[in-house]
């Protein structure tokens, strides 16, 4: 990938107001453009060209990011079900990053034991169970076999 945008800032002029403009007309032989708002509209000549481009130079390369860890572990924990298995690994290969940890408690709680109280591991046991039944209390499972676990959670 390319920055195209920055490389061509240096050769030409934005025109302004671009977006009011319908018709537009090139000529290899000048530097300017030809601007109508409508076919029939007075044309405006822009005056685009700075300075020539030179045939060497080429834009700088840009790397894209990639896929965040939560992304990575999303395309495998619930994409990867419906991907034939000869392009599985392509398409939600096994991420190489350790999973991240979900908040099962209030919103702006880092901490899962801080909203257990008084109740301590076996209320964390019955919110793991309760979390992802939909509204006919139906479990959810993770991989293949998605759906045949009715009403059972699945650790």
């Amino acid at each position: 990938m390319y920055d195209w945008a920055s490389f061509l800032d240096n050769f030409f002029r934005k025109i302004k107001g671009i977006k009011k403009y319908h018709h537009f007309e090139f000529d290899p032989s000048n530097t300017y453009v030809i601007c109508k708002e409508f076919c029939d509209s007075d044309p405006v000549k822009h005056e685009m060209l700075i300075i020539s481009i030179d045939n060497d130079s080429f834009p700088n390369t840009l790397s894209p990011p990639g896929l965040t860890p939560e992304r990575k572990w999303y395309l495998f924990n619930e994409i990867r079900c419906f991907v034939s298995d000869e392009h599985k690994d392509k398409v939600a290969p096994i991420p190489d990053c350790s999973e991240p940890r979900k908040n099962v408690g209030r919103e702006g709680d880092d901490d899962d034991d801080a909203n257990l109280g008084e109740a301590g591991p076996s209320k964390r046991k019955q919110q793991k169970q309760s979390i992802g039944r939909g509204s006919r209390g139906k479990g959810t499972s993770r991989g293949k076999g998605r759906g045949k676990g009715k009403g059972k959670a699945i650790d």
